[in-house]
Parts: C-alpha cells; sequence; structure tokens
C-alpha cells in the first residue's frame, strides 16, 4: 500500500504567515514568514511526463501571479508535514535569502537561431560569435543570466533574470539585437517565475 506524502511544488514568501492554499488544490506549510505550497501525493517518486511537468508548471505559475516563489524541482516528495517544516527550518536563512534575491523580479528565455540563407550553417563561427554578443550586451540590462542548452537547431540560448517592472523594456532591448544583427533571430519567452535561477538543498 502506498505512504502518502507531500509533493513540494515550491517555497513563497508569505505577508502575514497565512496559511490559507495559494492554489486549489494544494496547501501551505507554514514557517514564520515563508511557506511550502504542497499537495497530498504518494510517497513515490512520480513518472516525470509531459502531464506531470504541466502540472508542476502551473502550479508555480499560479502562484507566482501574486507571490515570489522559490520553484522546486518537480517531482519533489516529502514523507509527511513535519519534514517539511523541519526542511524549512533547517534551511531557513538560505530560502529567505533565495527569496529575497528573486523578489520583483522574473525569467525571460532568449533563443537565438539563424536566418535561413542559402548555404549558410546555423553553427557557422562568425553566427555563433555574433549571438555571443548580443548576449554579451543584453546581460547589462538584467539581474543575472544563466547559458541554456539550445535545442530545436538553436544557436545560443540564455536566461535572464530581470525585474518584473523592466521586463517590457528588456523585450524591446531583445528585439533591438534582432534589427542589429538580421542574419540571426531572436525569441524571446516569458515572464517566467524563476526556474532557472534556484537551487535546493535536499540533502540529509
Amino acid at each position: 500500500m502506498a505512504v502518502n506524502g507531500l509533493r513540494l511544488y515550491g517555497v513563497a514568501a508569505l505577508a502575514h504567515a497565512d496559511d490559507r492554499p495559494l492554489v486549489d488544490s494544494t496547501s501551505v506549510v507554514v514557517l514564520r514568514d515563508i511557506g511550502a505550497v504542497v499537495r497530498p501525493s504518494a510517497y513515490t517518486i512520480p513518472p516525470l511526463d509531459d502531464t506531470e511537468m504541466l502540472d508542476c508548471q502551473r502550479i508555480v505559475e499560479s502562484v507566482f501571479r501574486a507571490h515570489t516563489i522559490l520553484p522546486a524541482p518537480c517531482g519533489t516528495i516529502f514523507k509527511s508535514e513535519d519534514h517539511v517544516r523541519r526542511w524549512l527550518d533547517l534551511n531557513y536563512v538560505s530560502l529567505v535569502e533565495g527569496i529575497h534575491f528573486v523578489d520583483g523580479r522574473c525569467e525571460a528565455r532568449v533563443h537565438v537561431t539563424d536566418v535561413p540563407a542559402d548555404g549558410v550553417d546555423s553553427t557557422d563561427t562568425d553566427h555563433v560569435t555574433l549571438a555571443t554578443e548580443a548576449f554579451r550586451g543584453l546581460r547589462r540590462y538584467a539581474v543575472a543570466a544563466l547559458p541554456l542548452r539550445p535545442e530545436d537547431g538553436r544557436i545560443l540560448s540564455s536566461a535572464f533574470l530581470v525585474d518584473r517592472a523592466e521586463y517590457s523594456t528588456f523585450e524591446l532591448r531583445v528585439q533591438e539585437q534582432g534589427r542589429r544583427v538580421d542574419t540571426l533571430d531572436f525569441r524571446m519567452s516569458g515572464p517566467w517565475p524563476p526556474y532557472d535561477f534556484v537551487r535546493m538543498d535536499f540533502g540529509a
């Protein structure tokens, strides 16, 4: 028989140690001014298929609309509420520092591909150099940046942490890079929760 556990979706800042659910079907395990967003789950590693990933994304992004949240890796399971609260207490300082770092900020992902042309390869050294220089320029307008593994024929991809209030301005900067380098296609998505800027410690 499966043992009931709690699935962790993230740790959010709470204004008044409020334990009311932040999203339907979830609950909050509160420790002082932060809360773990959880939902009952079998105490076993879940299958990380598309349905599971989209469900995690839906919950994290719903909380993100109104709260600062540190997203947890999808599929993180705790044995009980006591275990969750103990983990919050053990990592309280680091979690609060992380929340302060991403507070009022969001993630933008920028992907670069080449503009199709006869005889031009997307791995061309000049294109990679131009994309790298463009990302270096965008970095000046972000709080932090992390390279992402390029997929689907992309030349380069990167995640940028930007102030929410400056997101539209950053998007204009990306569009400017696309106009400046007409042999490259710049695509931006977001605003996302700070998925790529959070690393949680689940060590014993």
